[in-house]
């Protein structure tokens, strides 16, 4: 389901988290859609696209164990500075304190419960 690509190396997932829609990327990733697939030509991951589109999409990726801390290999991007740089403080700061947070962790902290109980299913986080 998540295998397609675009010219730019964008998956559904990708696509669905950079443009915000939660509902689409809840179904994905509750088809077994890899939180980490999908890297666009310069490197960017569902989870760096859905900094700029919607913190929801970005906690559900993060419960689905997309790398919180890895950023765009080129111009040493990170998510923090790619929040920074996109006006989005507070989300800035969410990634610093949940840095060395395990999914489940995150997923509890924000109240993901849902999410969390499929992800455990597919064995996801443990």
């Amino acid at each position: 389901m998540n295998q397609a690509r675009t010219d730019t190396g964008a998956t559904p997932l990708l696509a669905a988290a950079e443009g915000g829609q939660v509902d689409v990327v809840r179904l994905l990733l509750e088809k077994d859609a890899a939180a980490n697939q999908g890297r666009m030509d310069d490197g960017a991951t569902p989870f760096l696209e859905a900094l700029v589109g919607n913190v929801e999409v970005v906690r559900l990726l993060a419960v689905f164990g997309a790398n919180t801390t890895t950023g765009i290999p080129d111009g040493d991007w990170t998510p923090q500075s790619i929040a920074i740089d996109q006006g989005l403080d507070a989300l800035a700061k969410w990634l610093s304190a949940v840095e060395t947070w395990t999914p489940l962790q995150i997923a509890a902290g924000c109240r993901l419960y849902s999410a969390a109980t499929t992800a455990l299913r597919f064995g996801l986080i443990d």
